[in-house]
């Protein structure tokens, strides 16, 4: 039997009517863009300060809880931090004698390499989105604030993966930029994280 029109007319239009759980979605809010970007949990990266006269670059692996930063001259490692931030120790050697000492609090060295941590404390200075910007091949989008009335911050959020890039640092005498590249989200072994063995 054939269906009536009126019953056929009906389901068309019912078809026919976007759902509301297909309208377009809500853009990104710069708490969710932060939150996100303070949440990664596996990556490595190169950390690149440049102050006016001088560049200080450090390769960095994170995995959960743990931290292990290089700093590095020449291409070569100079300098390692191990830093477990669940028991709140670091440890600290050169090369190439890689006798580890216990060091500083995990936060007194492993915020400032930290992607993580600079996009966390953002949210605590009324951030604004003041639009979107490509930096390193990235499109990123740009956000601003001001820390202690005197510090602005510019702050590049990768749209793709939601992680720090960039941050600039501006003051009335200078500019500092914080550079994260080759930024990796692959797998990392565990035996990153431990401490080289004494002979």
């Amino acid at each position: 039997m054939k269906p009536s029109l009126p019953i056929f007319v009906a389901v068309v239009i019912l078809l026919t009517i976007p759902s509301a759980t297909c309208s377009k979605a809500a853009p990104e809010t710069v708490e969710d863009i932060l939150s996100q970007a303070a949440d990664v949990s596996l990556v490595k990266y190169d950390c690149v300060w440049t102050w006016p006269n001088r560049t200080q670059t450090s390769r960095v692996w994170i995995k959960d809880n743990m931290m292990r930063i290089e700093h590095t001259q020449g291409g070569q490692t100079v300098e390692t931090y191990l830093c477990d931030y669940e028991e709140m120790t670091s440890f600290h050697w050169t090369s190439p004698e890689n006798t580890p000492k216990r060091s500083v609090t995990p936060g007194e060295v492993g915020d400032f390499f930290s992607a993580m941590y600079m996009a966390s404390i953002a949210a605590e200075y009324n951030p604004k989105i003041i639009g979107t910007e490509t930096t390193d091949e990235k499109e990123c989008y740009l956000i601003e604030y001001v820390m202690d009335n005197e510090i602005r911050v510019r702050a590049w959020i990768w749209k793709k993966h939601k992680i720090l890039v960039r941050n600039d640092l501006v003051t009335t005498d200078h500019t500092v930029t914080i550079e994260f590249k080759n930024i990796d989200f692959s797998s990392i072994s565990d035996s990153m994280f431990e401490l080289p063995k004494v002979r």
